[in-house]
């Protein structure tokens, strides 16, 4: 199906430097920690179809079983991100014409060189003093952005906000339901959405490309495409409406590897459930 869509691919990688927010702790070595294939048809309607992290697939390289975002690594086979794309026409028989990977801190100075972007949330929650988002849509700078998306131990406000005379938060929290790498896929497909949306707020395209050129240093594109191409291809989304953008994501279920490890598996054939969803015929 890969001639039925143009598609990038968009990768998030969890390296971590000495700049990274203490909240989302340390790590070594560099996973895919988002996975999302923006999916262009012929007739330009756009999709966003987002692979878990903790997917379980055969690596087509080392013919292990792993989690997806172990694919992302540089070996005999390849870079990384020629290696997570071969595990992706693998799994999704889509094959990718161009990608862009973001590290933490690159996502991070995007959004604040674009004086933040909102976020809209239908409860008021928190995670610690990572963040704290109120219910309704907040704006927000870039180390919160990426504290909400990564969180795993969200909590939400349970009754009315109370502060004591000292200003201290005395309100009753509790945690969310269902937080999980799924609902973390929800939160990517939003903020890249609304990154997308402040495309519009510029004036001409001149200004925009001074913008993006002055932020190559945040992210890598292949080498099969400039960054003057790159910032034509966003360019012309500024025209689309995100609220009808359809927002996917392949379908899985949990499962518990022999070493006990859980991960998610997928249930469905992708062609079949982009068929299901009008988007193959």
């Amino acid at each position: 199906i890969d001639n039925l869509f143009t598609t990038y691919l968009v990768i998030g990688s969890d390296e971590r430097s000495l700049n990274s927010s203490a909240s989302r702790g340390n790590a070594q070595g560099s996973r895919a920690d988002v996975i999302l294939l923006i999916m262009v048809d012929k007739q330009s309607n756009v999709s966003l179809m987002s692979l878990p992290r903790d997917l379980l697939i055969e690596d087509p390289c080392t013919n292990k079983i792993q989690r997806i975002n172990s694919s992302y690594t540089n070996n005999g086979c390849g870079t990384n991100a020629e290696n997570l794309s071969a595990v992706i026409l693998n799994i999704t028989g889509l094959k990718i014409n161009h990608f862009v990977k973001f590290s933490f801190e690159g996502f991070e100075q995007i959004i604040d060189s674009l004086n933040g972007v909102e976020i809209c949330v239908d409860k008021t929650q928190r995670e610690g003093y990572s963040f704290e988002l109120q219910k309704g849509c907040n704006l927000v700078n870039g180390e919160i952005a990426l504290n909400w998306i990564v969180s795993r131990n969200t909590e939400i406000l349970d009754g009315q906000k109370l502060v004591n005379e000292s200003g201290e938060d005395i309100s009753t929290w509790k945690p969310m339901p269902g937080v999980s790498d799924l609902t973390r896929i929800q939160k990517q497909q939003q903020l890249i959405l609304s990154l997308m949306d402040r495309i519009k707020n510029f004036n001409s395209f001149n200004s925009f490309f001074s913008f993006v050129n002055a932020l190559e240093s945040t992210f890598t594109i292949d080498q099969n495409i400039s960054v003057l191409e790159a910032t034509n291809l966003l360019w012309d989304f500024r025209e689309i409406d995100y609220e009808k953008v359809n927002k996917l994501t392949v379908p899985t279920t949990n499962y518990r590897t022999e070493n006990g490890a859980q991960v998610l598996i997928l249930v469905q054939n992708v062609y079949d459930f982009l068929k299901s969803n009008d988007l193959v015929e």
